[in-house]
């Protein structure tokens, strides 16, 4: 993990007592950095400790560094930052924020992260740049951070609560309006000296020694490209397409003679090859274009392979197909009046005539957001039109989408026609991509620049499909339970019945469920690529300590992560997976867990989740290590991790609703 917000060490290996050149970076230990760290901050003056942590900082043995993130002013966006009734109020109970929200950053943390980004909109009231209990309480003395925290752009309106609070770089202040605000005791001195201690100590634990570390002159203009990276993300991205439909077995194709190309979504057209920067705009439900990111910070891809790209590269190859293609949304269906007689009677360019004369008919739609301006709608009538036009044609018609979360597909699912759907989820500010098939369907996330390449590959069976939903597509917008709120105290009424959550509480039957995917199987015909088919069995449950005299709190010491008996294994649950099919592919076997009543929680919680690859007829072992953590509730009462004893229900199985083999568990606390 390297960071570009910090400066470089220059000339500190006598100050560690090192040997000149021979620095111990990264120590990949925190205790020991922290040791090399106050050998090297605590012999400095308080306006040198308070230099490393304002923008372009220097202090001894430091040397100016530009940073990637930090205050700046926002220009003609519109909105009033420094007006903190206008930021957003997350606003959500203690339960909820530790068990949902707070889950991945223990990850994180007790991974060895260093540095974390505070949000700009409020929580509970407070902007998060400013917040003590968000920063303070709970990053870093619940969770054990011991790297040090930066602002997004717009950073906090009260700069002395941003460095009270926990912001430790960057907080918009100067030295000298440092030293003032210490002189007239706003800030106290220990919380300098300890924001400088904990860049300092990130920078030893993470970087390389500073002789190999490239100043950012060096790298500016440096190529770093990998060739064989292509085929990293070409191969990344197909397997993250997750397959929802596939009536008749219409993929993987087969020898296709002619195929019929539809939508925008299909071609790099208009600008790009990637969605412009704009954080204040609204820039509409879709993309005018192959969309492969969402919008906001990220990477810009340097090249973007569109479907259609990818399909020409194909038949240019001799794959025996032709195509026609309508890269438009809304073009004409029906043929107009024909002009002409005899050889020169024409009547122009339409939906239906390509349809009809297509075997099989790739609809490509997608649903585009961005950071700044989220999605209006959960589906595009347009491209809702598009699909049932093109459907009502064509016998075979296959949907793939590009979406950026959750997009309804009922308004055409169930045609008689659309034999495969594919879908396509960003994940940050990345796009996935749903297939689904009028007779069948897959769906696809990440796929970034080699993205054509990558639906082409599952197309064709060059790839077995293997991804899951990460999130429910339900059958009405009416049956989710979060609500739009553009401004400004946005509660979280839903508290911990999220997804898939909210879906089993209320006893909802989603269209397609958390964790649903298909896969190729065999369909017994020789030299033929198709889809297999795996079974799971022998679920065995091995508790590795006494589960009848269990503490019901974890109060171990604070390590990274949270209390250190938090992370203690209590069960191993393992099973087996086979493949039954004719063809090698992967499985993903997900276990879910189920609380005690007294827990008052959801109805199952996923816990573990193991990607196998099989051959026809292997099977392998996967085990689930099930940590104090999997097995406790946060109670809001003591403020702890808490297991609640009584009986837990152990189901595994290929998507939150689809079981295959279930266990009951009993755990006793004292």
């Amino acid at each position: 993990m390297h960071s570009n917000i910090l400066p470089v060490l220059t000339s500190v290996a006598t100050l560690l007592g090192l040997v000149q050149g021979q620095s111990q970076q990264p120590y990949r230990d925190w205790a020991k950095a922290y040791e090399a760290a106050e050998t090297l901050v605590l012999p400095w003056t308080l306006e040198q400790q308070a230099n490393i942590s304002v923008r372009d900082g220097t202090a001894p043995g430091f040397v100016p560094f530009e940073p990637s993130d930090g205050v700046r002013s926002v220009q003609g966006s519109g909105k009033d930052y420094d007006n903190p009734a206008m930021r957003t109020s997350s606003n959500l109970d203690d339960r909820t924020l530790h068990e949902l929200y707070l889950w991945p950053w223990i990850d994180g943390v007790a991974n060895g992260l260093g540095s974390v980004m505070c949000v700009m909109n409020r929580v509970n009231g407070i902007i998060g740049c400013e917040n003590d209990h968000i920063m303070n309480g709970i990053l870093k003395n619940e969770t054990g951070f011991r790297g040090f925290i930066v602002p997004d752009v717009t950073a906090p309106v009260d700069k002395a609560a941003g460095l009270l609070g926990g912001l430790g770089w960057n907080s918009g202040y100067s030295v000298s309006e440092i030293m003032a605000a210490v002189k007239n005791g706003s800030i106290p001195e220990s919380v300098m000296t300890e924001h400088a201690l904990r860049i300092v100590a990130t920078q030893l634990n993470l970087l390389q020694p500073p002789e190999e570390y490239a100043f950012p002159v060096e790298t500016a203009d440096l190529n770093v490209r990998d060739p064989s990276s292509k085929d990293f993300i070409r191969r990344a991205g197909s397997e993250s397409i997750v397959l929802l439909k596939n009536k008749n077995n219409t993929l993987p194709l087969r020898s296709p003679m002619s195929l019929g190309i539809f939508g925008k979504d299909a071609a790099n057209l208009a600008t790009g090859p990637t969605p412009q920067s704009d954080f204040s705009n609204f820039a509409g439900d879709t993309y005018d274009g192959h969309l492969i990111t969402g919008g906001g910070s990220y990477s810009p891809a340097p090249y973007v392979v569109s479907p259609l790209d990818a399909l020409t590269a194909r038949a240019a190859d001799g794959q025996g197909f032709g195509y026609k293609y309508i890269l438009s949304d809304n073009w004409t269906v029906t043929p107009s009046e024909s002009t002409g007689e005899g050889f020169f009677q024409t009547s122009g360019v339409s939906v239906s005539q390509y349809a009809r004369e297509s075997e099989h008919c790739l609809v490509f739609i997608n649903a585009f957001g961005k950071e700044g301006s989220d999605r209006r709608t959960l589906a595009d009538e347009t491209g809702d039109k598009l699909v049932n036009d093109v459907a009502d044609y064509c016998g075979s018609t296959i949907v793939i989408i590009n979406n950026a979360g959750v997009r309804l597909v009922d308004a055409w699912i169930e045609h008689e026609n659309v034999t495969v759907f594919t879908d396509l989820i960003p994940c940050s500010n990345q796009v996935h991509t749903n297939m689904f098939c009028f007779p069948g369907c897959p769906e696809r996330r990440r796929s970034r620049q080699e993205s054509g390449h990558a639906i082409v590959d599952v197309l064709f069976g060059d790839v077995n499909p293997s991804a899951k939903l990460v999130y429910t597509i339900a059958k009405s917008k009416d049956d989710y339970n979060g609500q739009i709120c553009e401004c400004c105290e946005c509660d979280y009424t839903e508290g911990l019945y999220i997804d898939y959550r909210h879906f089993d509480q209320a006893g909802i039957e989603p269209r397609f469920e958390f964790g649903f995917g298909l896969c190729f199987k065999s369909d017994g015909r020789a030299n033929i690529a198709a889809y297999t088919t795996f079974t799971h069995s022998d679920l065995t449950i091995n508790p590795s300590t006494d589960i009848t005299t269990l503490q019901p709190y974890a109060t171990g010491p604070i390590t990274e992560g949270g209390p250190s008996d938090l992370f203690e294994q209590i069960l191993t649950i393992s099973a087996s997976i086979s493949n039954t099919g004719g063809v090698a592919g992967a499985e993903v076997a997900q276990l879910y867990l189920s609380f005690p009543d007294a827990a008052k929680a959801p109805v199952r919680q996923l816990r573990g989740f193991e990607k196998v690859y099989l051959e026809p007829g292997e099977t392998k072992f996967v085990s689930f290590p099930i940590q104090r953590r999997d097995l406790s509730i946060w109670d809001e009462q003591t403020s702890k991790w808490k297991i609640v004893g009584g009986k837990y229900g152990v189901v595994l199985g290929r998507s939150s609703r689809d079981f295959t083999v279930e266990e009951t568990l009993e755990l006793l606390t004292i």
